[in-house]
């Protein structure tokens, strides 16, 4: 009887051990699984961070390019000032060089009467001269 007890004990040892190896394989694989999974979350990490690179590069490119507009714009608000100046200086020179034409019609017209004044008086004189000559004339 005493064989029998040990045979039945080493079979329900026997049954022990196999359940744990079956339940050690189980475990393996859910590790494989496992190891598995975080290769691929490793994968996608890595591909997130490509693109995020990526990303980033395209936004560096961008600030950039929007840097040169501004200095586009920049540029092209100094030569509109620019212009403005000129168109602005170029009108006071009108204004100048038209004051000036007034101040010289003005003195021409004033030369102009003192001429003729000048000339009447001429005339006046020549007259006189005429009357002169003439009185001469009689007297002698």
């Amino acid at each position: 009887g005493e064989t029998s007890a040990v045979r039945t004990t080493l079979q329900a040892r026997e049954k022990e051990l196999m359940a744990d190896r079956a339940q050690i394989e189980d475990l393996r694989a859910q590790i494989e699984v496992a190891r598995k999974e975080i290769k691929g979350l490793r994968q996608t990490v890595q591909d997130m961070q490509g693109e995020m690179q990526n990303a980033k590069e395209a936004l560096c490119s961008m600030e950039a390019q929007a840097g040169e507009k501004e200095a586009d714009i920049a540029s092209m608000t100094a030569l509109v000032g620019k212009h403005e100046g000129s168109v602005a200086h170029s009108k006071a020179e009108q204004e100048k060089t038209r004051k000036a034409m007034i101040q010289l019609s003005t003195s021409l017209s004033q030369l102009q009467a003192e001429l003729e004044a000048k000339s009447n008086e001429n005339e006046q004189v020549k007259a006189m001269c005429a009357e002169l000559i003439a009185s001469q004339e009689e007297l002698v």
